[in-house]
């Protein structure tokens, strides 16, 4: 039983293109209104809840017809700019049935990088948190400089994600993707492979190990959640990663259920 994620207050929850969008490029909205059930009850028990929701490229390129990957820069930009647009769209109709109001906050890294910028951006996160609304967050993708150019995207949104939960000074970061957690070996291969259900470090050969591969819609593999997860161990910050297929799971892991990969000291 993991007694102290009880006592989670403030909670980033990240959603992973994976999870989030089905196999045609469109919204799972079973998906999508599972996670709203629960952000909404969340609030209702008085916890503050922050979503980073990625997806957005993913539902733009469909609906623009860039069927073929991989994208050009300007066609990933100009399917980001719609794509948001819809998705925040869908979001606020799933939270219309729980009276909620939605705010959509874009981050880039330059936000961070000055002090002044940060401060505004945490300040109004807890403005929108006091006033009952739900702050969804997504790297601003439709501007963000490609990592070609100046690395000055996000790796991803796992990235973004880490860094709001920092920067909020979160209880807990339950990361979304369609993976049940780190299992011991891949799954797909191993029949025998485990799930790891509390890791205390992500050492260098797990990581420099870990696959990269990921999806059609989406970016960065597990390697990517072991970093996030590295580095959230070295800031002190409690992580879970589990399946977002059944954003339900929500639940199960504030109970403090052995439920996904728990990354703590």
């Amino acid at each position: 039983m993991r007694k102290d994620i009880q006592k989670a207050t403030v909670i980033v929850v990240k959603i992973g293109t994976s999870a989030l969008i089905s196999a045609d490029g469109t919204i799972n909205y079973s998906v999508m209104q599972q996670l709203v059930f629960v952000i909404a009850e969340l609030m209702r028990q008085k916890k503050q809840v922050i979503l980073v929701s990625s997806g957005a490229v993913a539902i733009g390129r469909t609906q623009l017809g860039f069927a073929e990957a991989p994208l050009t820069v300007s066609q990933q930009k100009a399917s980001a700019a719609v794509g948001q647009t819809l998705l925040i769209q869908a979001y606020q109709e799933a939270f219309d049935d729980y009276g909620k109001q939605v705010g959509q906050l874009l981050l880039t890294r330059d936000i961070l990088d000055f002090s002044e910028s940060r401060q505004t951006f945490a300040e109004t996160i807890k403005q929108l948190l006091a006033s009952g609304v739900v702050p969804i967050i997504n790297e601003n993708d439709a501007v963000s400089i490609d990592e070609v150019h100046q690395q000055r995207q996000f790796e991803d949104n796992d990235e973004v994600a880490l860094n709001v939960s920092l920067l909020m000074k979160a209880d807990l970061f339950i990361m979304l993707s369609d993976v049940e957690g780190l299992y011991s070996d891949n799954p797909v291969h191993n029949e025998d492979a485990e799930l790891l259900q509390h890791l205390r470090e992500v050492d260098s050969q797990l990581l420099a190990s870990s696959s990269t591969q990921s999806g059609p819609y989406s970016r960065g593999g597990i390697h990517s959640k072991l970093k996030t997860a590295d580095a959230a161990l070295s800031a002190g910050l409690s992580m879970v990663l589990a399946n977002g297929k059944e954003p339900t799971v929500i639940f199960n892991i504030l109970k403090g259920e052995e439920v996904g990969t728990l990354f703590q000291k």
